[in-house]
């Protein structure tokens, strides 16, 4: 899982350094079928830290977060394989990667 945003997202909100910094970020939050908001989950020297990010958008598809994420509207955490095309042409920016 990566969390990405926009340059255009950046260009007005500084880009969180720790994941406790998403807590005061616009997140594209993931509701799965089971009904219950997916909490974003990071490992940072070796501890588990789990976030339940804010955000007004939620959403039900990995493809409709990274659609949202593309138009700057704040940061996803999706799965890096349908991302890292985005990344590579630096229409998304991976964040936290430590």
């Amino acid at each position: 899982m990566l969390a990405v945003a926009a340059p255009s997202y950046l260009a007005s909100h500084e880009a969180p350094r720790v994941p406790d910094d998403l807590l005061h970020h616009h997140c594209i939050r993931f509701r799965p079928p089971s009904g219950k908001l997916y909490r974003w989950e990071f490992q940072q020297r070796g501890h588990d830290i789990t976030l339940d990010v804010p955000g007004a958008l939620t959403l039900n598809r990995v493809e409709y977060m990274i659609e949202a994420a593309l138009r700057g509207l704040g940061i996803a955490f999706v799965p890096d394989r349908p991302v890292n095309p985005y990344i590579a042409d630096g229409r998304l920016v991976q964040l936290l990667d430590d």
